[in-house]
């Protein structure tokens, strides 16, 4: 394994562990639980994700950076084929993490869950398993 290969599994693990992380508040939600800051802060990460995900949203380029963009890109295609199996677009999406729009919370929630352990099955098929 080189230091590329490194590299590229530390960004799936982060990637997957931020949108656990913003599974975890948007579960909270749903059960009606209150939200820490760190919750809080998560479904903030997820706004400007899905700003920039959605190019036809008004919210493209709410909360620009660099390293946003390109988990974007890594995960556009999948939000939009889960947003469309769970039938909610990604403006209910992004309704929904304001929470302006209580409907879509379980759909929302299984986008969120899904991505994260999408990454998740890519990263372990990076890993090498030694053979004994």
């Amino acid at each position: 394994m080189n230091f590329t290969d490194f590299q590229n599994q530390r960004k799936l693990l982060c990637m997957s562990t931020n949108l656990q992380n913003v599974a975890t508040g948007l579960k909270k939600k749903i059960q009606k639980k209150p939200l820490s800051e760190e919750d809080k802060k998560y479904i903030e990460y997820a706004q400007n994700l899905v700003g920039q995900i959605d190019w036809d949203s008004k919210n493209y380029n709410a909360g620009n950076s660099r390293k946003l963009s390109v988990i974007a890109t890594e995960l556009r295609a999948k939000f939009y084929r889960l947003a469309r199996q769970n039938e909610i677009s990604p403006k209910e999406v992004y309704e929904v993490l304001e929470s302006k729009n209580k409907k879509g919370l379980n759909q929302v929630y299984e986008i969120f869950q899904s991505m994260s352990n999408s990454l998740l099955t890519k990263l372990n098929e990076t890993i090498p398993i030694e053979k004994l």
